[in-house]
């Protein structure tokens, strides 16, 4: 979503310092997003960065496509409970760099490898451009984020319930 609690602009000064590569922000907007996309537009031109591209109320298809094509999903100096875009781009493969706060971070990133997480823009161009500079270490977390996401599909929750019931069952003697 383009809000302004996500802090966007993050992204903006990340892609400043790592003209190499190309930047996507992708999310749904609603009339509060208006002021957020104006700043953004305003901070690319003034900052002059062109490797930033903005875009709105992108279809699930093509939103799964660009995960897929990423080599890193970039996610803003945001906490968020759990972070459902960063098990999104890790389940496609793109290596998740994260603010060091929330479940992005706790629940995805850290268990990947605690070098994604990031406090700062200047902590997570470097992250971004030591991953872009090193593809064999790249592709090996990015195999690691495949794997950490597949523990949060619906199979695997199924089968951890399944787990939690039976070892209930046996506590209470239930089972057999």
């Amino acid at each position: 979503r383009f809000t302004p609690e996500k802090n966007l602009e993050a992204v903006v000064r990340v892609a400043s310092m790592v003209p190499e590569a190309e930047f996507y922000i992708a999310g749904s907007t609603s009339p509060y997003s208006e002021p957020v996309v104006s700043r953004l537009r305003a901070m690319i031109e003034v900052i002059g960065v062109d490797n930033v591209y903005l875009m709105f109320d992108v279809p699930r298809r093509r939103l799964d496509e660009l995960y897929s094509i990423a080599k890193v999903y970039l996610h803003p100096l945001h906490a968020e409970p759990f972070g459902i875009a960063v098990a999104e781009g890790a389940a496609a493969g793109a290596v998740p760099v994260v603010y060091k706060d929330g479940g992005g971070w706790t629940d995805i990133a850290s268990r990947i490898d605690p070098t994604l997480g990031y406090t700062n823009v200047d902590e997570a161009a470097a992250i971004v451009r030591s991953l872009l500079r090193d593809e064999a270490r790249r592709a090996r977390l990015a195999a690691r984020a495949r794997e950490v996401a597949r523990g949060f599909s619906y199979e695997s929750f199924k089968a951890r319930l399944a787990e939690i019931i039976e070892e209930l069952a046996r506590l209470k003697g239930l089972a057999g």
